[in-house]
């Protein structure tokens, strides 16, 4: 598990370094700041997708949701295609609800319970999970 941590409840989360213990079960760290949220979460789940650049151009909150994520991107960044897949690698309809000039947000209301990818074009993967 990895800190994260957001000025709102629904992101965009943002890694801050941290102590993990798994036989205590815990998670430690520190953050210089009042009214921030933070939780703890494993951003490496294991897919059978290759490897994708990673870059801080795009990113994807909140981490976990059953109904919409939403996809941000830094200024400068431009947005071509976005692919979802399923854990299993299958691709799932990219259903787009709304875009905007520095991001989108995507309907995941109809998928099944589990961890997908947000693929953006083509290389940059961000995850996160519908319970």
């Amino acid at each position: 598990l990895q800190l994260h941590r957001a000025d709102g409840l629904t992101g965009p989360w943002t890694p801050l370094s941290g102590t993990n213990d798994p036989s205590a079960s815990t998670v430690s760290g520190s953050f210089g700041a009042a009214d921030v949220h933070l939780t703890a979460f494993a951003e490496d789940v294991m897919t059978n997708m290759p490897d994708a650049e990673v870059d801080s151009a795009f990113r994807l909150w909140p981490s976990v949701s059953s109904d919409l994520v939403n996809v941000g991107m830094s200024s400068g960044a431009t947005l071509r295609d976005i692919d979802v897949f399923a854990i299993s690698g299958a691709r799932m309809p990219a259903l787009i609800l709304t875009r905007q000039t520095d991001g989108l947000s995507l309907d995941v209301s109809s998928y099944a319970a589990g961890v997908y990818v947000v693929r953006v074009n083509g290389r940059h993967d961000q995850r996160f999970v519908r319970p």
